[in-house]
């Protein structure tokens, strides 16, 4: 779908601005990112076509990544947990302190101090044996390396959270899950693999509006912010491959969503 296109760099474009949305996985049984689909770097030209495009969508996400705030998986469950306890010298609090720390750090654009922090942190949860606790600071990682522009890492990492989070019990389409979904097909296309990408989008698209046509709760907002998210990026993609009918339709459509939402 997305094969042999020449893409100019995602600077250039002019598209919605949406925040960035909660962030996943490979080695899961989702129709999103199946190892059948046809690769953009199926030649050794498309590869290193791909390899190019990947650095500078690199560096063009660096460049505007000051715009769009980091936020965090899990958080509401780990802190809740670590909430219980009323000793400020227990290790627990120590965790808590030091992960806020690294979060500031991150805000403050320390990247190296953030990650030192966050290995010190996965130690003391790991000696916690805090699952919560793990899997919240895999996802703050996950996020960091996509904000430094190391996308395969980033990848990584967020099929480690997803990974996590099904072994929770949690199932493929919550929101947590969307979520992840979401930003792996968005890592995909940052590193010019735009038919993987494309299922990402169109499989968590689809069960973003499953799911919005069902409910009437107050999950309602976050999944329309997630659909509106999820459309903008996909619309940056439609552009890439130079569907520019389709892609002004989903702009428009994120942006409808976006409006909503705030």
């Amino acid at each position: 779908m997305f094969r042999n296109v020449a893409t100019p760099a995602l600077a250039s474009r002019l598209f919605i601005s949406i925040n960035h949305p909660r962030i996943a996985p490979l080695t899961i049984p989702l129709a999103s990112f199946g190892n059948h689909a046809p690769s953009i770097a199926s030649t050794p030209v498309a590869a290193r076509v791909d390899r190019d495009q990947g650095s500078r969508n690199r560096r063009n996400y660096q460049e505007r990544r000051g715009t769009t705030p980091l936020r965090f998986l899990v958080a509401s469950s780990f802190l809740s947990w670590f909430s219980k306890k009323s000793d400020d010298e227990s290790p627990e609090s120590q965790l808590i302190t030091i992960i806020k720390r690294s979060i500031l750090s991150i805000q403050r654009e320390e990247y190296q101090k953030a990650e030192q922090m966050l290995h010190l942190a996965l130690k003391m949860a790991q000696e916690l044996q805090s699952k919560d606790g793990v899997t919240y600071i895999y996802d703050i990682m996950a996020n960091l390396a996509m904000e430094v522009g190391d996308f395969a890492k980033a990848e990584k990492l967020f099929v480690n959270v997803m990974q996590r989070l099904f072994a929770d019990g949690f199932v493929e389409d919550h929101i947590k899950m969307l979520h992840i979904s979401s930003k792996i097909a968005h890592l995909a296309q940052l590193q010019g693999h735009f038919d993987k990408a494309a299922q990402g989008f169109e499989w968590t698209l689809a069960k973003l509006e499953e799911q919005l046509k069902q409910i009437s709760d107050e999950n309602v907002r976050e999944l329309r912010e997630l659909w509106g998210i999820t459309k903008n990026w996909y619309a940056q993609l439609l552009m890439e491959g130079k569907r520019f009918a389709e892609a002004k339709t989903a702009f428009l459509q994120a942006y409808e969503a976006y409006t909503e939402v705030h």
